[in-house]
């Protein structure tokens, strides 16, 4: 039996392709554009800029893997790192988390370990 593969290679992939699921926090925290209810992203040279929250334990090796999947996919995002303690956080870091996300427009966060 003759079996083929099709590969099909898609146009360029942005960051909107990716966000489809969105938090119910998201329309009153993120800036919106007056014409519709997109977020706006923080975008230079045709590439946008998105908070990255490493997180604690295997969050670092994780953010790394997905830096190195975007790169290798071609997805125009550049990385701003912001660290967070999650075993102490203090007002003044999370003050700077809030305001990146805010710069920026878009967070990715990835596991952290809470002790409660």
């Amino acid at each position: 039996m003759f079996s083929s593969t099709f590969i099909f290679r898609q146009s360029r992939t942005t960051l909107l392709d990716f966000c489809r699921f969105k938090s119910a926090l998201t329309p009153h925290i993120l800036p919106k554009t007056k014409l519709n209810d997109e977020v706006i992203l923080s975008k230079s040279n045709n590439r946008y800029t998105v908070t990255a929250l490493p997180g604690d334990g295997i969050g670092p090796e994780m953010l790394a893997h997905v830096k190195r999947i975007f790169s290798s996919s071609n997805i125009p995002v550049d990385f701003n790192d912001v660290e967070l303690n999650s075993k102490d956080p203090l007002d003044e870091e999370l003050e700077k988390v809030v305001n990146a996300i805010h710069k920026t427009g878009a967070a990715l966060k990835v596991s952290s370990f809470y002790i409660i």
